[in-house]
């Protein structure tokens, strides 16, 4: 099980252009708040749906699922299996990503990490969408 201390939350605002970071440490707004924002949005992006199960299971929250974008799952679909995770996108697309492995605690490198990640999952969709859309197009 997943302490919830051990959390980082990480959201990018693709409309305003803007990542906001949550975690129930000193010195950051809670989750909590970070959920309340997401719940509100027109779109929660996420990749694989783990994150969304969690924080509901952690948090007694329910997502709209309607609402959900999973990018591990538009992946599968434009590129087929294997070579999704995050890690490989980041390396696909030239993103710099840090060696984080996961831990017990919390860390401001697991917060760097949940931040950078959502920065990946944006750019992902971006080029999924791309991708897809030329693919639509040419068939």
């Amino acid at each position: 099980m997943v302490a919830k201390a051990a959390l980082a939350l990480a959201l990018y605002d693709r409309g305003r252009k803007k990542l906001l970071s949550f975690a129930d440490v000193p010195g950051h707004e809670p989750i909590v708040t970070g959920l309340k924002i997401a719940m509100l949005a027109d779109e929660i992006i996420v990749h694989s749906d783990y994150a969304i199960r969690t924080l509901e299971r952690l948090y007694g929250v329910q997502f709209d699922r309607d609402r959900v974008v999973d990018t591990l799952k538009i992946a599968g679909q434009v590129r087929g299996k294997g070579g999704n995770s995050i890690a490989a996108w980041a390396t696909r697309l030239k993103i710099a990503r840090d060696n984080y492995r996961g831990g017990a605690a919390w860390t401001p490198s697991v917060q760097k990490h949940a931040e950078r990640d959502a920065m990946i999952i944006s750019r992902v969709l971006d080029h999924l969408l791309t991708t897809f859309d030329s693919t639509s197009r040419e068939a």
